[in-house]
């Protein structure tokens, strides 16, 4: 059964540096290994970077946790 949370989440505040630079750095490694060019790969990590960010965002700002 969930239980539903009130109060927004506290991670700290290195959540966000931490989402961005890990996200950051699996794209650009990921896309490295493929074969990119740097130039590519560090474009594709920029991306990566903002989907890490973003995806923390959802987690902190989600103010219920529903597991039914």
């Amino acid at each position: 059964m969930g239980v539903s949370n009130s109060d927004p989440t506290r991670l700290g505040c290195f959540v966000y540096p931490l989402s961005g630079s890990a996200g950051f750095l699996t794209f650009l490694m990921l896309f490295a290994a493929v074969g990119f060019s740097a130039s590519t790969s560090f474009i594709i990590a920029i991306l990566g970077s903002a989907v890490g960010i973003f995806i923390a965002w959802l987690f902190i700002r989600s103010d219920k946790v529903d597991f039914d």
